[in-house]
């Protein structure tokens, strides 16, 4: 089984890298991110830098779009896997056909904008399915 380094909930959620070249979809996530994890360090990176920053930081929460100009968030995720990275990785998109393509690169959850501004209500449900066995203490974390 897979470990991160906690259980991704509001209180544990510190930092959040957030890769969308996109002004206008980047403002509106990130202000959506600040709502639900007010005390978290959100910073916006580009997507071209993403494979980089993420490689020299440990952020606990990866959230990337789908759509740039040279490469896809599909594939920035498997590239992130392959490298051996392990943090939860949510990606947003309002195409839902690219669900099955952004969790086979290895995203942890794809979510709609709409979804994304109860990000911390799904990362707690993923960490119960992933985390099955999870201590009490864990538990209490999550929950």
């Amino acid at each position: 089984m897979e470990t991160y380094p906690f259980p991704p909930s509001s209180p544990c959620v510190r930092s959040i890298l957030l890769v969308d070249d996109d002004p206008d979809s980047a403002f509106l996530l990130k202000r959506d991110l600040q709502r639900v994890y007010p005390q978290a360090e959100i910073r916006e990176i580009p997507s071209w830098a993403a494979l980089q920053l993420v490689s020299e930081t440990a952020p606990d929460l990866f959230v990337t779009a789908y759509r740039f100009q040279r490469i896809t968030g599909c594939e920035l995720i498997a590239e992130i896997r392959k490298a051996g990275i392990r943090f939860p990785i949510a990606m947003i998109s309002s195409m839902p056909v690219f669900r099955s393509q952004a969790l086979q690169a290895g995203a942890d959850l794809f979510l709609s904008y709409e979804e994304a501004r109860q990000m911390d209500f799904h990362l707690q449900a993923w960490a119960r399915q992933r985390f099955p066995d999870a201590s009490e203490e864990l538990r209490r974390r999550v929950e």
